[in-house]
């Protein structure tokens, strides 16, 4: 037993001085070899680079680049008490909602709110990877639930996003693409906002726990700006103003 063991523990040495004759027998020299110390010399220099571009290409991320991108005001939201000093009542109003645009346009909304039945994902709003519909009820199509991904929480190890009413808002209801204004003339109707009054709207964005899910979308992912008190707030001043739009 001994035996066998030392013959395993020289076995890699033994290999090695053979592929290093067989270079001298090629070459007629050694000017190929590299003795131990170059060679973790190199393997640390190598671990460095490879560290070196590693932290770049983390650094250059598309998230990364979207958050260097952005103004710190574009990533929080500006209350209500702010907009004091425009005397017109209107303009106020307006003002008031397109400070809640920045939420409403941000990926963490649009991505479910799409133009067309594929739901997006990510800051950069990339379509959907596997692909999925949105499906009658907005749940997905039959062979392919929302829920046979999404569990009832964020997942966080696999970057999963989560919540048990996870699903895509009714085609009426598509912000993706659309400017702030537009947006405003839409939330306010009935007809394309799942039949909600102005009160449900205030409801809606600043108690709803799946739309609170934007403020806690977990790793990988931005939040959308602010909070969704501070979201609920403005909403609340934008529609007892009169509910104007920019």
């Amino acid at each position: 037993m001994p035996r066998r063991t030392a013959m395993t523990k020289w076995r890699p040495r033994a290999l090695m001085m053979l592929a290093l004759l067989a270079g001298v027998l090629a070459t007629g020299s050694f000017a190929g070899s590299v003795s131990p110390d170059d060679a973790n010399a190199n393997d640390a220099k190598a671990h460095d680079a490879n560290t070196s571009d590693a932290k770049k290409a983390d650094a250059q991320t598309p998230d990364a680049k979207r958050l260097d991108a952005e103004t710190p005001d574009a990533r929080t939201l500006a209350a209500p008490a702010d907009f004091a000093s425009i005397a017109d009542p209107n303009s106020r109003s307006a003002a008031y909602f397109t400070e809640l645009g920045k939420v409403l346009t941000n990926p963490r909304c649009t991505n479910c709110h799409p133009r067309t039945d594929r739901p997006r994902q990510g800051d950069q709003a990339r379509l959907h990877q596997p692909p999925v519909f949105r499906g009658a009820d907005g749940f997905g199509l039959p062979a392919m639930r929302c829920t046979s991904c999404h569990r009832d929480a964020n997942f966080d190890p696999a970057g999963m996003p989560g919540h048990a009413e996870w699903h895509l808002a009714p085609p009426e209801m598509a912000w993706e693409g659309k400017s702030v204004s537009q947006i405003c003339a839409q939330i306010k109707d009935p007809k394309r906002n799942g039949g909600r009054s102005l009160h449900d709207v205030i409801v809606h964005i600043g108690t709803d726990s799946l739309v609170g899910w934007a403020w806690a979308p977990g790793v990988g992912r931005t939040p959308a700006p602010g909070t969704q008190k501070q979201a609920g707030a403005l909403v609340e001043a934008w529609a007892e103003s009169g509910a104007a739009c920019p």
